[in-house]
């Protein structure tokens, strides 16, 4: 576990599992009310035994948020009875079915999550969607220290006096999560080299269809990126895309 400028978190009174560093930065201004900072996010356990299963546990995390000004908050999040979430005490669980929305009203910092969207939930501050962070998945690793075979999925609600967090968790296999890991690659991969024609169509070209749908929303993709998804689209509905979004500008 690295070195930390605060004191480990403790879950169940025991020193929690450093999880993750993220960084929210630049992006993260353009955001109403935002302020940069980093979130270490920890996990563990907490005992709830049953006479019928005494070695039952449930899960539970913290996240630590460092400000610029070198303040540290700590945000507790647990799962309520009937909450789908897990939230901190004083926040409220408001959360709804991702196959109920429609995809613009699901703002993603950077990428969007890959879920099994028929179980998939977003929360909400009031009326307002929170915004989708980053997704982590849990291996084998830690097993004992918090679970695996998991992904969490990590949102932000930022109002003037607090950072609102929330974190959503969904059973997924290593092999899903490898498939992950490769997509969020690629598309660092093409974020750095959108100018060099050839690696971008190799890319397109060995990508699936996630993402070549990302590089087709992408706010940089010109004619010639459009007219690679028209060409190798994994799928007759990409293609098809391609091919009006080039006969609209032309």
């Amino acid at each position: 576990m690295p070195a930390f400028e605060f004191d480990t978190p403790l879950i169940d009174n025991k020193p929690a599992a450093f999880v993750t560093e993220i960084k929210l930065d630049d992006a993260i201004l353009a955001l109403q009310d935002a302020w940069p900072c980093t979130l270490y996010l920890f996990g563990g356990k907490i005992a709830s035994p049953t006479p019928n299963y005494p070695d039952a546990h449930r899960l539970a995390f913290t996240i630590v948020e460092k400000r610029e000004n070198r303040e540290f908050v700590f945000h507790e999040l647990e799962q309520r009875t009937i909450s789908t979430m897990f939230v901190t005490p004083d926040e409220k669980d408001r959360s709804e079915m991702v196959d109920m929305l429609k995809p613009a009203q699901l703002p993603s910092l950077h990428r969007k999550p890959k879920w099994k969207v028929y179980d998939g939930q977003w929360p909400f501050h009031e009326d307002k969607p929170y915004h989708f962070i980053k997704q982590f998945f849990f291996d084998r690793s830690f097993k004992n220290t918090v679970s695996w075979d998991f992904s969490i999925y990590l949102f932000s609600f930022f109002t003037p006096e607090k950072l609102h967090l929330q974190i959503f968790t969904q059973d997924m296999n290593e092999q899903t999560a490898e498939d992950h890991y490769r997509l969020e690659e690629m598309m660092a991969t093409f974020d750095a080299d959108l100018k060099d024609h050839n690696k971008v169509e190799t890319l397109i070209k060995t990508g699936d269809k996630f993402f070549q749908e990302y590089v087709l929303e992408h706010p940089k993709c010109d004619n010639a990126i459009i007219a690679l998804i028209a060409q190798y689209g994994k799928t007759k509905k990409l293609k098809d895309a391609a091919k009006k979004r080039i006969s609209n500008k032309q």
